[in-house]
């Protein structure tokens, strides 16, 4: 008799120390998203061409998070606009059961565009997103005319150098 106490005994702890343990872990075991960004992420672009920034997420369970952007201007975050009204979009592509991809999408993105830009999901930032926009694109007629300008002064320079040596 004694035996089967002693048996019942053990059973009864093991079971307590197990309920006890999934217990404990199920109060204290959280889910941090990770946003995979990779440091000093730099994209460059042309006026008036489109452009497609990623921001990489892992999550924990099956509904994706709600990603947002944000352009710092200096310090200060500023909520990037992706209203129907505006030219930049965001797109959510999963890639695998808990993997997907956050996209900000500039439609002929602008020169003001470039900047600095971060995803983030509740606690979770990611690094710093640079876009540079330089070029030649929405603004080629001014640098056209300037260059023209540029090229027939120099042009003029050389036929007037020629043509009267003694002035130059």
């Amino acid at each position: 008799m004694r035996l089967d106490y002693c048996l019942t005994t053990l059973h009864v702890s093991i079971l307590a120390a197990l309920f006890l343990t999934l217990d404990a872990d199920s109060q204290n075991s959280t889910c941090d998203i990770e946003i995979r960004v990779r440091r000093s992420t730099v994209y460059e672009a042309v006026p008036g061409k489109d452009l497609q920034i990623n921001c990489p997420v892992a999550f924990c369970n099956n509904s994706p998070p709600r990603i947002s952007w944000y352009k710092y201007e200096t310090t200060t975050p500023v909520p990037v606009d992706v209203s129907s009204s505006s030219h930049i979009k965001t797109r959510w592509t999963p890639l695998k059961p808990l993997e997907g991809i956050s996209y900000l999408i500039f439609q002929k993105i602008l020169r003001n565009d470039s900047g600095e830009y971060r995803c983030q999901t509740g606690d979770s930032v990611s690094h710093k997103i640079y876009v540079s926009v330089d070029g030649e694109g929405e603004s080629n007629v001014t640098r056209n005319d300037t260059s023209i300008r540029k090229m027939y002064s120099v042009v003029q320079q050389q036929c007037y150098s020629t043509c009267f040596p003694n002035l130059y």
